[in-house]
């Protein structure tokens, strides 16, 4: 079993790397569903950085373009209600996210930068027998053109795990991102499996896909899938007035995660992705233009702080 288990992963990953042509599913890497016992540490501090190295445009027309991509992300939260007896909480959450595209020939906009400021609502419940479920609903708004009607978007998710057993549960839900005439929904799928002291498997679509190895109690190794997404709208006074684009992206990395009881954790990465897309259109959305692009080296981190 133990020998299979590899090769497994990698090609569940593989697949669901590919759903990406359809799917657009945010940032993600191994997300964990949040824990309503936290509320010993009410306050919590994060920040993450990915940066997706140069990649070149396939198209023979855009011969020796390339465009880069990064984002990072500053957010504080702090519960604002706890029942233990039903281990169930609510936390509110500011966050700030940095966002660079920098495409040099770019002749949709000029804007290589965006900033976003984001509030975010999560509540999360042990309530029903056997079952965790998370909810979050979270607005944000480009900072550089405040008004709501055309640069806010909003994110949704349900989240739910059913505990099987003491070794495997089961994930569904959904997650669904609306605003700037964008909307999408898709369903979240899958599994987590304990499958012994060392090991555990995650395949959880979009949200957690990995293969993690326990190093020792606080370091742990893990095989992971990363499905890249984002949207924004350019200015008014670019090429293409408020032009939308839509960056989407995959890819398979090594990690390295460090926890400490339940108040710090931090996590490292360095993968490669598999080719991606982006989509420009004009500002009802209309006329889209897909430019496929090749595969690329990426790395990133992020850090959570609770107290």
């Amino acid at each position: 079993m133990k020998r299979i288990i590899p090769s497994f992963i990698l090609t569940f990953m593989l697949a669901a790397s590919s759903l990406m042509a359809d799917l657009d599913s945010g940032i993600f890497g191994s997300e964990k569903m949040a824990k309503p016992q936290d509320a010993a540490y009410p306050f919590s501090v994060y920040a993450s950085y990915d940066n997706v190295c140069s990649s070149n445009f396939q198209d023979k027309k855009l011969k020796n373009q390339s465009q880069r991509y990064s984002e990072a992300e500053a957010e504080v939260g702090a519960i604002f209600y706890h029942n233990a007896c039903y281990q169930e909480g609510a936390k509110a959450k500011i966050g700030y996210t940095y966002t660079v595209f920098d495409w040099k020939q770019n002749p949709f906009f000029h804007q290589d930068h965006f900033n976003m400021a984001s509030i975010e609502l999560g509540f999360a419940t042990k309530r029903v027998t056997d079952w965790l479920w998370q909810a979050n609903i979270s607005m944000n708004v480009d900072t550089d053109h405040f008004q709501i009607n055309k640069y806010a978007n909003y994110d949704f998710l349900l989240w739910g795990r059913y505990d099987w057993n003491c070794a495997i549960g089961f994930h569904t839900g959904f997650l669904a991102y609306t605003g700037m005439k964008v909307d999408r929904v898709w369903p979240i799928i899958g599994f987590d499996w304990c499958i012994n002291r060392k090991w555990k498997l995650n395949a959880i679509f979009p949200m957690n896909m990995s293969l993690v190895y326990k190093v020792t109690p606080a370091f742990s190794a893990s095989l992971a899938g990363r499905l890249f997404y984002n949207r924004y709208r350019a200015g008014s006074h670019e090429p293409v007035p408020q032009a939308i684009f839509e960056y989407q992206n995959r890819g398979l990395e090594l990690g390295l995660s460090y926890e400490c009881a339940s108040w710090l954790s931090a996590n490292a990465h360095l993968g490669y992705t598999f080719g991606g897309q982006t989509t420009f259109s004009n500002k009802n959305r209309h006329h889209r233009q897909h430019l496929d692009i090749d595969g690329a080296c990426y790395f990133g981190g992020n850090v959570s702080v609770k107290f």
